[in-house]
Parts: structure tokens; sequence; C-alpha cells
């Protein structure tokens, strides 16, 4: 029943997919119940011999459903995608910079920014590389590191 466990596992990852388990020998499957197939919209095959891998991948293509093989060998393994063409178009348009910055944080994230003295910590690293205490720049930065990111995100608005 670990296929009725894993299936479970992997619906709760999204509730739109619909999944189904089935306890068989896959290759005995693939040979005497190729309409089994039909239904899914995507196989994933793990460690099938070459002939059935061989003869599902041609039962999928002609149906044009993807596929997916895996196979591993110890601590080594492959992953092959068979799917039909398809164009990926770029939607974004070049030179288009990504902005970081978070424009309207929650009453919790705005009390918790506006409790940190930002301007003190700066002015501590800028006095410890002018004074240099420290080897380089990068250890004076670290005096940064238990403000959390989203922080100083929040911070630049």
């Amino acid at each position: 029943m670990a296929s009725q466990a894993a299936l479970a596992n992997l619906l709760e990852l999204n509730p739109d997919v619909k999944g189904e388990a089935k306890e068989s020998d896959p290759v005995a499957l693939i040979g005497s119940e190729p309409g089994f197939f039909d239904a899914f919209t995507l196989v994933i095959a793990a460690q099938l011999p070459a002939k059935a891998l061989q003869t599902l991948a041609a039962l999928l293509w002609a149906r044009g459903t993807p596929l997916v093989a895996a196979r591993s060998y110890g601590l080594l393994g492959t992953v092959r995608v068979q799917l039909a063409e398809h164009e990926a178009l770029e939607s974004h348009p070049e030179g288009h910079k990504i902005d970081l910055r978070v424009n309207q944080g929650f009453p919790a994230l705005d009390a918790f920014v506006a409790g940190l003295d930002l301007e003190a910590l700066r002015t501590a690293a800028a006095k410890e590389i002018e004074e240099g205490d420290n080897a380089d720049e990068g250890e004076a930065c670290m005096l940064y590191r238990h403000v959390p990111w989203p922080a100083l995100l929040v911070h630049v608005r």
C-alpha cells in the first residue's frame, strides 16, 4: 500500500490535482492494459527495464502524454523527459529592473522594523572599518547578520 500513501501525500501538495494509485507490475500493465495510461496527463516511470520503457515511451508519444523516466544506480542516476516540442516566450521586457522593496508591510512587520536601529549598526560598521579592527569590510558587515532580510527590504522603501 505504499502507492496509496505516496498518492495521499502528493495530492496534499495541490488540491486541484487528481491521481490514481494501482498496485500491479508496471511491465505487465504496459503490455496488457495500454489504455490504462489514456487518463493521465503525465506519467512518471522509475526503474523500468529498457524494453518496457521503450514500449511505454512509444505509447505515450503517440498520445501526446509527457513521460518522466527516472533510473538510479546507487548514488548515480538519470532523469529523462519526453514531451512534444513547445515554445517558451519571454513575457518580461528586457531591461526591466526587479524591485524587491516591500511597499506595504503588515503592521507587525512595520513595528519590528521601526524597532531596529539600523543607523547605529551602520555607524558601528563604518567605525570598525576606519579603525581597521577587522581584516576587511565583509567582517564589519557581519554586524548586520542578525537583521532579517525582509526587514532590510522594508527599511529601503
